[in-house]
């Protein structure tokens, strides 16, 4: 038998049957067999799997008000992209005036304004939904393809340790030449590329410096202290990741460093900036032994200046 999609109003909802108020027939209330229902979207486009998800009923019915910022786009294989829908015609779906899908492909769209497409199959739509929403913490557990958002998280933390841990070889005086030029090529492997931009300021000077990563790590090594000593802390996540024309995944957290300068064992200097990065899901195929297979990292991109404030 092949899957219907019906839009109108769930009225009630539990284990057994759905009632159900037809589009096409407002007179009409229908009650229907739960385990024969494949998906279910509300009001504001949040989606349940009956079969699977009875403990959501409630909050299903009784949705809250709040709007979506982004609409959300579902493919196949296993994919969520985040963004704004900005044209659809017949053949394709374009996000953000950047990226075209072709809409074989798709398989579902939550819209920002709630309303909500199916695309093929609905049971292949309640696979990938199912697959986003493992996690249980919301649609975004799947992010860039079939990538947890825990372990991009982890991995984007560890990235940003390592990038500071590099910055303590080049502040520390005692370190030699080999050292710090090893540290400087190792730190640039953590990055995109060689363009991408870090910002800097002082508590002496109003204006922000841009510089690109290389020089920038060149003129860490130069500062002129008898001891540095450079922390990143508090590092959090402020945006969702976001297709780029490249088809990486780009996103953005924020953090606060930590500067202070020392000497004669006397602290001279000290700050706090407030800064953003830009962080990069990259997703590559490997070949190991005659197999090849998709693997992803996660880069460091251009490093922002908020704010910066004394200690």
């Amino acid at each position: 038998m092949q899957d219907l999609v019906r839009e109108g109003r769930v009225m009630d909802l539990n284990s057994n049957t759905i009632k159900f108020v037809p589009a096409d027939q407002p007179s009409t209330t229908l009650i229907l067999p739960t385990s024969r229902a494949i998906l279910l979207f509300n009001s504001r486009g949040d989606f349940i799997i009956p079969t699977q998800d009875s403990a959501h009923f409630k909050d299903f019915l009784t949705p809250d008000g709040a709007s979506r910022p982004y609409d959300l786009v579902f493919s196949l294989p296993a994919m969520l992209r985040e963004g704004v829908v900005t044209k659809e015609d017949e053949d394709a779906v374009y996000l953000n005036d950047t990226l075209k899908l072709d809409k074989k492909d798709l398989v579902a769209i939550i819209y920002r304004n709630g309303h909500s497409a199916v695309y093929g199959s609905p049971a292949a739509a309640a696979d990938v939904l199912a697959h986003a929403k493992k996690a249980g913490a919301g649609l975004t557990d799947l992010i860039g393809g079939d990538v947890p958002r825990k372990e991009f998280e982890e991995k984007a933390q560890k990235k940003t340790i390592q990038f500071t841990d590099y910055l303590k070889i080049l502040c520390d005086k005692t370190a030699s030449y080999e050292e710090i030029n090893k540290a400087i090529s190792q730190a640039l492997t953590l990055f995109v590329d060689e363009n991408a931009m870090v910002e800097t300021s002082s508590n002496n000077r109003n204006a922000v410096s841009r510089q690109k990563i290389r020089d920038y790590l060149n003129k860490v090594k130069r500062i002129q202290y008898d001891r540095i000593e450079i922390e990143w802390t508090h590092v959090q996540y402020v945006s969702d990741l976001k297709p780029g024309p490249d088809g990486n995944f780009y996103g953005t957290v924020s953090f606060e460093q930590e500067f202070k300068g020392y000497r004669d064992g006397k602290l001279v200097y000290s700050d706090i900036t407030y800064k953003n990065a830009t962080v990069v899901l990259k997703t590559y195929d490997k070949t190991y032994e005659g197999t090849t297979k998709k693997v992803w990292d996660v880069l460091l991109s251009d490093i922002g200046v908020v704010a910066t404030k004394t200690v």
